[in-house]
């Protein structure tokens, strides 16, 4: 395993934003394995359909992680806070599932056709200290 953590995501804004896609490796020498990897995976959600399986095991992770992060009054109000200021509607979170629960396999193709263009890439490599970084 040469990643200990990855997390592609999507923050909801009105306006349009970036998809990010952070992975952590482990050894320096991985990066450029790592990075062409998951380059070949959103090269493959634009060629190949997503099997309906695997969108509905997605789509059902998105929604239990919600809940799950509602486990404080805090995380509670934080993110009621933060629907409100998007659209000033709590009926907002609800609405935001059910979109998801509509998604199929070929608007995730349709969407990475648009959305993952090579000249619309921006790829940022961090490292510690005297590990000479770059990015392109």
């Amino acid at each position: 395993q040469k990643v200990d953590f990855l997390y592609p995501g999507y923050l909801d804004h009105v306006d349009p934003y970036l998809f990010t896609v952070y992975a952590r490796v482990k050894k320096a020498e991985d990066v450029a394995d790592v990075q062409q990897q998951i380059l070949a995976e959103i090269e493959k959600l634009k060629t190949d359909l997503a099997p309906e399986s695997e969108l509905e095991s997605v789509k059902s992770h998105l929604r239990y992680q919600f809940a799950l992060s509602m486990d404080s009054t805090s995380a509670i109000a934080n993110t009621l806070a933060f629907y409100l200021g998007l659209t000033r509607d709590p009926e907002t979170i609800n609405k935001r599932y059910q979109l998801y629960q509509q998604v199929t396999p070929q608007d995730v193709q349709t969407v990475a056709k648009k959305v993952f263009v090579e000249n619309g890439r921006t790829i940022a490599t961090l490292e510690t200290a005297g590990q000479g970084g770059k990015s392109e």
